[in-house]
């Protein structure tokens, strides 16, 4: 399963990476490959672990927040690889592949 998740705190922290960053913890201990992005994090895995670590991972950031706005995409649709889906496209486009690991 893939899952784009991006995290809301809507409290008075202005030190977003602070507040976001239990949430990438359980994502990381969950052993899941992930991908951070400006607007949030991809990672795929097994569907029932993947609900564990949403639910963990909204509640990380909920509970030193006054509110927590959390969207989530999810594709289910079958076998899936982060990277694989992405460099398939950039290959039909005839773009180089991109990563942002190093």
């Amino acid at each position: 399963m893939l899952v784009e998740l991006t995290i809301l705190p809507m409290g008075h922290n202005k030190d977003l990476s602070k507040t976001l960053a239990p949430a990438l913890q359980v994502i990381h201990d969950a052993g899941l490959t992930y991908e951070v992005t400006a607007m949030g994090t991809v990672f795929e895995g097994n569907p029932e672990i993947c609900w564990d670590v949403l639910r963990k991972a909204h509640e990380a950031v909920s509970t030193t927040e006054a509110r927590t706005i959390t969207d989530i995409r999810i594709d289910d649709g079958g076998p899936h690889s982060l990277h694989v889906a992405a460099g398939q496209l950039a290959q039909k486009a005839g773009l180089p592949v991109q990563s942002t690991h190093a």
